[in-house]
């Protein structure tokens, strides 16, 4: 009886050590996110939620993993589908609306694939195509990287960028593809915050100990009454 309850005390204990600092993402968002947490440190796990699922951290690495998700600009913005900017009732089908279709599609994905690039933070890929139909001369396209040691960013490197844009995109030539980069510095959390988290974490352990020993006080008393009767 008494283990039972020591038990129990110790598993919501546990449970409460636990803050959500992430709410209602998709699954391929949540397995990014606990990877980055894990690779620097930090034990993560999700738990399956109404609307998707929700990232949750020991209290003592709540401070550190906010900064990281900063740093990482996680969890990322939502995909616009194309049916929420062209709604199928609402245009009429033309070579016009279906080359803003493919435009969409091309931009999206490439930057997915950039984003797979390792080092690549986020990336913004924005298509201009001329308005007649058959002029191609003046089709750009604007890529912005933002991008994180030890990644080499050099000519090389934006040579391939806009090799992947002209080989997706053929209607847009090599000279018409600008590449902008940006590096992003990790600015750890000060340490104040982290003194701080450390008071809370012994704080937690006092009151939990305070709470184990109150109970055990209790069980102990009633096993002897008991025992009498």
């Amino acid at each position: 009886m008494r283990n039972k309850i020591v038990a129990l005390c110790l598993l919501v204990f546990l449970s409460g050590c636990y803050t959500d600092i992430v709410d209602n993402v998709v699954i391929r968002e949540s397995i990014k996110i606990e990877s980055i947490l894990i690779q620097n440190g930090i034990l993560a796990k999700s738990v399956k939620s109404k609307d998707g699922y929700t990232i949750r951290v020991l209290d003592k690495d709540r401070l550190k993993a906010i900064s990281l998700l900063s740093y990482y600009e996680l969890p990322g913005k939502p995909e616009i589908d194309i049916q929420d900017l062209f709604p199928a009732g609402e245009l009429v089908s033309s070579p016009f609306a279906e080359k803003n279709r493919l435009i969409y599609g091309v931009a999206n994905n490439l930057k997915k694939t950039i984003e797979t690039v390792p080092g690549v933070i986020s990336a913004s890929v924005d298509l201009a195509y001329a308005t007649e139909m058959k002029s191609s001369a003046n089709n750009k396209a604007s890529i912005v990287i933002v991008y994180q040691s030890p990644l080499n960013v050099d000519s090389n490197f934006i040579e391939q960028i806009k090799a992947i844009v002209v080989n997706a995109n053929p209607d847009v030539s090599y000279n018409n593809v600008s590449v902008s980069t940006f590096k992003k510095q990790y600015t750890p959390i000060t340490k104040d915050l982290v003194n701080e988290s450390d008071t809370n974490k012994y704080i937690y352990i006092l009151a939990f100990l305070f709470l184990t020993l109150t109970i055990s006080l209790v069980v102990f008393i009633y096993d002897r009454k008991h025992k009498k009767k």
